[in-house]
This record gives structure tokens, sequence and C-alpha cells, in this order.
């Protein structure tokens, strides 16, 4: 058998982040699972930025703890990497666009039952 060096396929910062996005999207639950979606997504409202925080806060620490453990290399990792921006043109807002959609998405069966549930009200 054939052994892999995974080095090789690392060298360059992009093959490496294509490795760590290609793994976040095969996720049969995001990392930010599709249960805090919608919370998530309700948060962008919230225009008090300490309120915004304990909120966000509040949906983490409701994860598993694999779930935190994933958000918590992530985070490093991605911090890592913008501390070296001037260098690999990597700012957090450049690598929220690439990994946002991989690690928080939404489950469309939720919204198909949102959708159910509001039509049916409506009939009523």
């Amino acid at each position: 058998m054939e052994r892999f060096d995974f080095i090789d396929y690392t060298t360059g910062p992009h093959v490496a982040a294509a490795i760590i996005k290609h793994y976040f999207a095969k996720l049969s639950d995001p990392l930010f699972t599709f249960e805090c979606y919608p919370k998530f997504v309700a948060s962008v409202g919230i225009s008090n930025r300490t309120a915004r925080g304990k909120m966000l806060l509040k949906q983490v620490q409701n994860l598993s703890p694999g779930h935190q453990k994933g958000i918590q290399m992530l985070v490093q990792l991605l911090h890592n990497i913008t501390m070296f921006s001037d260098v690999n043109g990597m700012t957090s807002f450049e690598l929220a666009q690439i990994f946002a959609t991989d690690v928080l998405k939404s489950n469309v069966c939720f919204f198909k039952t949102i959708l159910t549930i509001i039509e049916s009200k409506k009939s009523n």
C-alpha cells in the first residue's frame, strides 16, 4: 500500500484551505447546526452588539461539545491566517466569505415546514 504524504498537498495555502473547506462542506450536520441556523440569522436584527454577542454565545454553548471544539479550532486557525493578511491577503472578511456557507447552512426541510405551518394558518 502506498503511503499518503499529506505534506505534499499542504504546501500551498489554497490547497490546505480547500481541504478544510471541503471537510466542512461534507459534514452531515454543519458545524453551526441546522437547529441554530434560524437564531443565528435572527441575530442580524439585533442592533445592540452586546446583546447580539450574548445571543450568539448562548447558541454556541447549546451546541454539542464536538461542535464547540470544532468551532474553537476553526476560529483559531482563521485567526492565525488573518495574522498574516498583509502577506496572504486573507482578511477576516475574505475568510468569512469563503467558510461561512460551509459551516452555517439552512435546512431546506426546516423552511418547508415553516411555510407549511404558515399556509395552514392562512387557510384556518
